[in-house]
């Protein structure tokens, strides 16, 4: 840091400059390590929070999961004993409990993630994690008049993530983007696309809804922050998690052509 001042002799007049360096190196050095703290203590601060809430969350959930499976199954053992071989109404038992059993594994996933805060990571295949996501929201789209655009860049190498916590994380941004564009009475479009970015893999959700207005990622992912009438504010403040323990980095920006543009960064393996 440099300073200067004018040098004046005893009458007033000025008869040069007078300048100081300061070095500020180990200062900023010092400014630099708080921030990096206080940024890691807001993040352990958010998982503490969020732990505790989705560890009471996971309780009251899992009884009525485990209600739905148990059901499932007295139904369908029910209809083999009645000789039943409706095929329709078998497969859509079988598919009900795939998924209740799905939604136990998520839950139990997302709890074991933010009480112990450390994914499981294997390689997995980003795109099929992204279409996995993407059928599963497919006919909730369709009912909205959302139409879906997916465009998965080419010859992705696998990531070393934690596929049912990364497919959390697209189905929230997917949905949220969903939401935001009930505001629109028509045109609804949602535009999922990945791409390699250096070392790393991004994924873009894209929407033409209203936008950000104005606020930036850290309001966004505040716990118990949300913009909707009946949001907890839980879901991007759990995904923001989610990335940044993959070593990863989750933002969100206005889009080009008008509404809102979230994307993760994974690191390649």
């Amino acid at each position: 840091m440099v300073f200067e001042s004018p040098l004046v002799d005893a009458s007033g007049r000025q008869i040069g400059w007078m300048g100081s360096i300061l070095d500020i190196t180990n200062a900023k050095r010092m400014e630099d390590r708080e921030r990096r703290q206080g940024e890691t203590l807001a993040h352990n601060a958010r998982l503490t929070m969020l732990g505790e809430v989705a560890s009471t969350l996971a309780h009251e959930l899992n009884q009525p999961l485990t209600a739905i499976a148990s059901y499932n199954a007295g139904i369908a053992n029910s209809l083999a004993k009645l000789g039943v071989q409706d095929e329709l109404v078998l497969g859509a038992l079988q598919r009900l409990g795939q998924q209740a059993e799905h939604a136990g594994r998520i839950v139990a996933r997302i709890r074991e993630f933010l009480t112990r805060r450390e994914p499981r990571h294997e390689h997995c295949d980003l795109h099929e994690v992204i279409v996995a996501a993407i059928e599963l929201l497919k006919r909730d789209c369709q009912r909205r008049g959302v139409t879906l655009d997916v465009n998965l860049a080419p010859d992705v190498p696998a990531v070393l993530a934690d596929a049912v916590l990364i497919e959390q994380v697209v189905i929230n941004l997917v949905r949220n983007a969903a939401d935001a564009l009930l505001a629109r009475e028509s045109g609804r479009r949602i535009a999922v696309s990945s791409r390699v970015a250096g070392e790393f893999v991004r994924i873009d959700v894209c929407d033409n809804g209203p936008g950000l207005a104005g606020l930036r990622v850290e309001q966004l992912c505040a716990p118990f922050y949300s913009t909707k009438t009946d949001g907890m504010g839980m879901g991007l403040a759990i995904c923001r998690s989610i990335v940044e323990a993959h070593q990863g980095v989750l933002d969100a920006s206005e889009a080009p052509g008008g509404g809102a543009l979230f994307s993760f960064s994974l690191p390649l393996t």
